[in-house]
């Protein structure tokens, strides 16, 4: 309406129409500016109120000291309090979900996966978020992209090069959410598992939340760990006895093994990694040792104290 009323303007004001045509003109003119001026509150009220409707659900981190004490919002998906969780931190292709003849409506599974997330079979107990999670409060980031569709993804680069990485490492910007505010999310829901895979971030994210994740009842983790001081991806810490253990041990877990993924796909525990007891003991040796650049990454099975 601005648009056109501007440009009759010059032919309209300070003239005498000649024919009826410019009477015509006149008239259109004025209809416009009859409707745009008429219909012009009623549209700011209508934006108004788009604006105080939309709720964008940030970290309570970034959110001023005032308002940080009431920020607590529950995640809602319109089932009852106490619904068993499943979490997948860096899901890839194959999150862990519910039994398929599982009747039980109150299991799911969560999905965290910035860049495949596209490619993960649909199931009735599973809910992905596109999103990469960090120790940061929400925002974005840059990722690099490596292996066959991007399926080892990392938010670093690899310390050493090898077949999957060799022809990679473009870069993807993708939406962070942290850690934290994922727990503080699902404050109303019993926490079964927490698995992560996020290529060498894992241990910065867990340890980013401290004893939270024993305050709000997660009872068993999987994390992908180093091992042998060997780190696979630049700057980051994610070693199992320099990293993982003590800070496991301080939080209230036990650790209850380490696994490693064998050529038939089966996963096999690592000898002198039994137990806790094993472990202690085989990193007081390890821990005398320089790290080296390569990859060795398994899986380290925690368990809540007490359960």
């Amino acid at each position: 309406a601005k648009i056109a009323f501007r440009s009759l303007l010059p032919k309209t004001i300070g003239m005498r129409p000649r024919s009826r045509k410019g009477w015509g003109l006149v008239l259109l003119s004025s209809l416009i500016l009859f409707v745009y001026f008429h219909n012009f509150q009623k549209i700011r009220e209508l934006n108004d109120a788009n604006i105080v409707n939309v709720n964008i659900d940030h970290d309570s981190s970034v959110l001023p000291q005032s308002q940080q004490q009431n920020k607590k919002a529950a995640l809602d998906i319109q089932r009852k309090d106490g619904t068993h969780v499943i979490l997948n931190i860096g899901s890839n292709d194959d999150p862990i979900v519910p039994r398929v003849n599982d009747d039980d409506p109150c299991t799911i599974s969560i999905a965290f996966e910035p860049i495949v997330a596209h490619t993960i079979p649909p199931h009735p107990g599973l809910h992905v978020v596109s999103a990469a999670v960090t120790a940061e409060p929400f925002g974005l980031t840059s990722m690099y992209i490596y292996n066959k569709r991007g399926v080892s993804s990392s938010l670093s680069r690899p310390t050493k090069k090898a077949d999957w990485n060799r022809n990679g490492g473009a870069l993807k910007v993708v939406p962070t959410v942290s850690f934290r505010s994922i727990l503080e999310s699902l404050q109303n829901f019993e926490i079964d598992l927490i698995m992560t895979d996020m290529q060498g971030h894992d241990f910065a994210a867990v340890s980013s939340v401290g004893s939270l994740i024993k305050e709000v009842g997660v009872k068993r983790l999987v994390t992908e760990v180093y091992k042998d001081n060997v780190v696979s991806y630049e700057g980051a810490k994610n070693d199992i006895c320099r990293d993982w253990l003590p800070h496991m041990q301080f939080v209230g877990y036990v650790f209850e093994g380490l696994t490693r993924m064998k050529k038939n796909g089966k996963e096999a525990l690592v000898e002198g990694f039994y137990n806790e007891e094993q472990a202690i003991e085989s990193c007081q040796a390890l821990l005398q040792k320089e790290t080296t650049a390569g990859f060795a990454e398994y899986n380290a099975y925690w368990r809540l104290e007490g359960q």
